[in-house]
């Protein structure tokens, strides 16, 4: 068991970001690595521990995220618009349909692929280890920021950092993953609707 855990979290935490922050392996490579991540995760889950995967909605819990969103959402668009102003809602007004399409993709390609990795999974993994929640949900939020270094800038690090709180605390709060996933596409497409999306492709 300590075997396993030591090696999956070498694998999927830090090596394999590591190998496309160096340059062994393409930055294309980030989706496919994630969506293998997500498939090996739900083996592991489905196979041992259906209960880390429970998609229910709670009324509370979502008026609780959609309530910080608007907070939360409304000072990012104030930090946006004081740091980068050039890029404020510049990609929606520029690219419409290509904005429109990842609006569309991203809740299911890619914020429920990293929900089920880094919150079901990683919760399944270390929650027993890590008795203290706050210092969990830490260490959640420090891993997801270090996996978001591929993308090269330290915007990308800083917001998953504050990320990654957000939605382990809701996780673990709500204990669902659909929960966790609604708030992380919320998050994730009102980056790319301000304009900051760049920060968060491989490509940009």
């Amino acid at each position: 068991m300590k075997t396993t855990l030591f090696l999956e979290t070498l694998l999927l935490y830090f090596a394999l970001p590591l190998l496309i922050i160096t340059g062994l392996l393409p930055k294309f490579a980030v989706m496919p690595l994630l969506w293998l991540g997500m498939f090996y995760a739900l083996f592991v889950l489905r196979k041992n521990a259906d209960a880390h995967l429970r998609w229910h909605i709670n009324g509370s819990d979502l008026l609780r995220v959609f309530a910080r969103f608007v907070l939360l959402g409304t000072l990012l668009g104030i930090a946006v618009w004081a740091v980068f102003p050039e890029l404020l809602f510049a990609f929606p007004l520029e690219r419409p349909g290509l904005w429109l399409l990842i609006i569309l993709l991203y809740p299911l390609l890619s914020a429920l692929a990293q929900e089920i990795i880094f919150r079901a999974f990683f919760a399944y993994r270390f929650e027993r280890l890590i008795i203290d929640q706050r210092l969990l949900i830490l260490l959640n939020a420090l891993l997801f920021s270090l996996v978001h270094g591929v993308f090269g800038n330290p915007v990308a690090l800083l917001l998953s950092l504050f990320g990654g709180l957000l939605f382990m605390s809701t996780y673990l709060r709500a204990r669902s993953i659909t929960m966790s996933a609604i708030e992380h596409a919320l998050y994730g497409n009102l980056v790319f609707t301000l304009g900051i999306g760049g920060f968060f492709y491989h490509a940009g």
